[in-house]
């Protein structure tokens, strides 16, 4: 058994604003807290098959990741997954046009022995917590943008 997480929330900030924080993964260590660095490899700019190379440090624990993204629609849709020796995690951003912002949810899909392992130790919580600190930060940001 895997962890799936969703979340939402709702930003009061057009899809455009969004977007610009949301999917430029390079300037999230800019805005959210538990994101450490991003870069692209081989230099390429974010589009369906640019490979990531992140650090996220939630709380005391840094953690290397090398997703690849999926899918990749302006405004729209970002997906990225992650494939390692023992796990594979997706992790799906939608935004959605409302009359009064933007609603952004996510989904994510982490399978694989490597979860049971995170279950087992505790650290899913922390893996909930890192995503929801995420939207926090996200939406913080955006509407001080809008």
């Amino acid at each position: 058994m895997g962890i799936e997480l969703n979340l939402s929330k709702l930003i009061l900030a057009s899809p455009e604003v969004v977007w610009s924080l949301l999917g430029n993964p390079v300037s999230w260590p800019k805005w959210w807290r538990d994101c450490e660095a991003v870069q692209y490899k081989e230099g390429r700019a974010p589009r369906e098959g640019t490979q990531l190379e992140m650090v996220l440090k939630p709380g005391q624990s840094a953690g290397s990741y090398f997703p690849v993204i999926d899918l990749y629609t302006e405004e729209r849709t970002l997906s990225m997954t992650h494939r390692g020796g023992f796990s594979q995690g997706t992790c799906v951003w939608y935004l959605n046009k409302k009359p009064k912002g933007t609603e952004v949810r996510l989904q994510l899909v982490y399978e694989g022995p490597g979860s049971f392992f995170v279950r087992l130790t505790g650290r899913s919580m922390l893996v909930r917590l890192t995503f929801e600190n995420q939207l926090k930060d996200l939406k913080k940001i955006a509407e001080r943008m809008a």
